[in-house]
């Protein structure tokens, strides 16, 4: 299938903060040091293998998920654009630093949508997470409580978001298990799968920068 590499991603990122996680080839009893696991079917919803899957930890950028699921759905909706011009807010770097992982986006930036969600999935990018929270739901806060309300719509029932990028320390938590059922949403949409599967992305000369830029994705191409 089309995202075989980034169910495979999916299945590493979900040995859940482990500082070192081998997988095991076998189902039975496997020997890992990830705290928490959750080995599932996508298409039925089974789950093969599980370890505290219910245990809640914190996504970090797994966040991104949610937030290019909340922008994917928002686009076949109609609300937004991939060619919507798309002016950074003032506060795109709200709560960020420059060492945090980002694409150089300044406030007042202008590209369009689409940009900005490869931005976002592809270079892991928080400050492209708050511009597409502001575009799709007029602040950043609303877009937080929007994907609140998704993840329970999606019965990720031990599943708070307090940021758009997993940089939060405290209460900002999920659980191997929710993160399945977001995930597993979130590819049944092509336009997600595609991004994802995206291992680089050129952005063009903008306002603010005169060069083209190269987003690399962290993953290697198998």
């Amino acid at each position: 299938m089309k995202y075989t590499r980034f169910f495979t991603l999916f299945l590493t990122l979900c040995l859940f903060l482990a500082g070192e996680a081998p997988f095991a080839h076998a189902l039975t009893a496997p020997s890992v040091k990830a705290e928490a696991i959750v080995l599932a079917d996508m298409d039925s919803g089974n789950i093969l293998y599980e370890k505290n899957m219910h245990t809640r930890r914190p996504p970090a950028s797994l966040t991104k998920i949610m937030t290019g699921l909340l922008a994917v759905e928002a686009v076949e909706r109609g609300d937004i654009a991939m060619d919507t011009r798309i002016i950074a807010p003032s506060d795109c770097w709200a709560g960020l630093d420059s060492d945090s992982s980002n694409a150089e986006i300044s406030p007042g930036e202008e590209m369009d949508f689409g940009d900005y969600l490869y931005c976002a999935m592809v270079k892991s990018a928080n400050e492209a997470c708050n511009v597409i929270a502001t575009a799709v739901a007029g602040n950043i806060q609303n877009f937080i409580n929007r994907m609140n309300t998704r993840a329970a719509e999606l019965g990720a029932k031990n599943t708070y978001f307090s940021d758009t990028n997993g940089l939060s320390d405290t209460g900002h938590y999920t659980t191997a298990y929710d993160l399945f059922l977001i995930s597993r949403e979130a590819m049944s949409h092509p336009l997600f799968v595609e991004i994802s599967d995206t291992l680089s992305y050129e952005i063009a000369p903008t306002n603010i920068h005169k060069q083209t830029r190269v987003l690399k994705n962290h993953r290697r191409e198998k």
